[in-house]
């Protein structure tokens, strides 16, 4: 049984926020993590392991931020647990793939 975590929980909190802004202006950690009451430190982690996978993407700048890299509908919760607990699927993976059958 796989557990759900804080940091899966406040990542796909991350990307609710983000997903539910009416604007394509890029957002903020700090606004993130006040609007969402997350710490800004746990926040900035969450943010770059979600930049990493490919789900959010940065801008630098006086009016940079954080943007969705995918439309919302596009995104799983898997995708989101793959991108904060890296290996989280591989014990499972390992433990029921059969033959050719992958995981």
């Amino acid at each position: 049984m796989i557990k759900i975590t804080s940091s899966t929980e406040y990542a796909t909190r991350i990307l609710v926020f983000m997903a539910s802004q009416e604007t394509d202006a890029p957002l903020s950690a700090e606004k993130i993590a006040s609007s969402e009451n997350i710490p800004r430190d746990y926040v900035d982690q969450l943010l770059l392991r979600l930049r990493r996978a490919g789900l959010v993407e940065s801008r630098r700048g006086a009016h940079g931020g954080y943007l969705m890299a995918q439309p919302p509908e596009k995104i799983s919760v898997g995708a989101i647990v793959r991108a904060v607990n890296e290996d989280v699927f591989e014990e499972a993976c390992d433990k029921y793939s059969t033959g050719t059958q992958r995981c």
